[in-house]
């Protein structure tokens, strides 16, 4: 790529971290109050598109909504220059050469913005849910630790089991709604600060490679008091509290390669908090 579409990298300080991090504490934390007692730390894993927004809302509505979600995909909007680097981004040449220009040139800060936030979180005693794709299973297992040292009752993994080909077929499905709810938002005059993020296929390949392999280095580790694997619907094909001696890894591996699903351990019932 020539050097003329690499103006808006990294330019942030280390004030803009600290401003969207304050900023996002205090709207997260509105009518949610810390948790006095069994707290917990849910991490949310699947593929992109797999629909993880949706159980995400399941969960919070089992806490009576005293739960707090953080995405690190909603932090990059507070990048300085977000506007900037989505705009370079769009470019035709530059599209062309590497579709996820935006995520790229925005990881940096929505990285530090992410891990600052729940830092505010955990010293404050909130239960908290981290989305993500649980790709790399390191950062999962020191998070549980951390919280854990901080007084958390529990760590636990969630992973939505899509298939890869409806996955894929959901990030293509948002970046196209996205799309139009940001060319809606400019045509009546907004300040839109919708920027749809375009996947790439190497990416999105390489998670569906490493999740297996994740889900199972997350269940050797045993920092985590439960791992469950779930469908879009919330069936459950696996509970590490019903079968603590088995590894999960080939039972993700076929979920995430076949639409026919193997054989459902029991049916969800999750009890109320």
């Amino acid at each position: 790529m020539d050097e003329k579409f690499n103006d808006y990298t990294d330019a942030f300080t280390a004030e803009n971290v600290k401003t969207a991090i304050e900023d996002n504490f205090r709207w997260l934390t509105k009518k949610i109050v810390p948790a006095e007692q069994s707290r917990v730390v849910i991490f949310m894993g699947g593929l992109p598109g797999a629909g993880k927004s949706n159980s995400i809302e399941d969960i919070k509505e089992e806490y009576k909504g005293n739960i707090i979600a953080v995405d690190m995909d909603e932090y990059r909007k507070d990048h300085p220059k977000a506007k900037d680097i989505f705009e370079v981004g769009e470019m035709p040449e530059v599209k062309a050469k590497e579709p996820s220009y935006y995520s790229n040139k925005t990881n940096k800060f929505a990285r530090r913005v992410s891990r600052g936030l729940l830092k505010r979180l955990r010293e404050a005693g909130y239960n908290v849910i981290i989305d993500g794709t649980l790709r790399s299973p390191r950062y999962a297992i020191r998070a549980a630790r951390i919280f854990k040292k901080k007084g958390y009752a529990s760590a636990i993994v969630e992973i939505i089991a899509t298939d890869k080909k409806t996955a894929w077929d959901g990030t293509q499905k948002r970046l196209i709604e996205d799309t139009k709810k940001r060319n809606a938002e400019i045509t009546n005059g907004e300040e839109s600060e919708i920027f749809p993020r375009a996947m790439g296929r190497e990416y999105y390949d390489s998670v569906v490679e490493s999740l297996p392999e994740s889900i199972s280095e997350l269940y050797k580790s045993g920092e985590f008091e439960r791992i469950r694997i779930v469908d879009r619907q919330n069936i459950v094909y696996y509970d590490s509290a019903e079968t603590p001696d088995l590894n999960p890894r080939e039972i993700l591996r076929k979920l995430l390669e076949e639409k026919r699903s193997p054989t459902i351990i029991k049916e969800p019932k999750r009890e109320a908090k």
